[in-house]
């Protein structure tokens, strides 16, 4: 995932993706960052990934996503989509085990989970933790990823877990 705050060169950040990864651009709404995204697209789908965009109604009908990252507050948005016949893969963000429940009418093709573990990052909610996160896994039977404080080591409490995977910021 990338964050305009702490990353400054996507196009640098999106050849760390890990094959075939997920990579979502967050552009927190600065469109100059959108003219990166043939580059982006090319790099991504490279490295056999998928590549979305946070939510932004500008971007319903860009090519060169293969689908959205909804953040919690957007999921209305991501409902309206689904209404409409959109069958494209998205991600939706959640920071609640409410917020995971709400999300499965919308069949996402994964939930990230946040926070994860205890992250510096501006948007970090009270961590879940590796236990919690894998309940939720097991509950509700959708991709679940953690997102927050991954690092080396935290990755490998995740191990075993039946998680999904993990997403980071800074973390690859």
């Amino acid at each position: 995932m990338s964050d305009p705050g702490r990353i400054p060169d996507v196009l640098e950040h999106a050849q760390r993706l890990p094959r075939g990864g997920i990579y979502v651009l967050r552009h927190f709404g600065r469109e100059d960052i959108l003219s990166d995204l043939p580059e982006l697209e090319r790099i991504v789908h490279e490295r056999q990934g998928l590549f979305l965009a946070s939510w932004m109604s500008g971007l319903v009908s860009c090519k060169h996503l293969d689908g959205f990252h909804f953040p919690e507050r957007h999921q209305a948005c991501a409902a309206r989509l689904r209404a409409r016949g959109d069958k494209r893969f998205f991600t939706v963000s959640a920071h609640s085990p409410g917020a995971v429940r709400k999300t499965l009418s919308l069949h996402p093709g994964a939930v990230i989970v946040s926070t994860a573990f205890s992250s510096q990052s501006p948007t970090a909610t009270r961590p879940l933790g590796p236990w919690r996160l894998a309940c939720l896994q097991s509950k509700f039977k959708v991709p679940v990823y953690a997102l927050g404080g991954i690092t080396p080591v935290t990755l490998k409490r995740l191990n075993g877990l039946g998680l999904s995977g993990a997403a980071g910021v800074s973390s690859f």
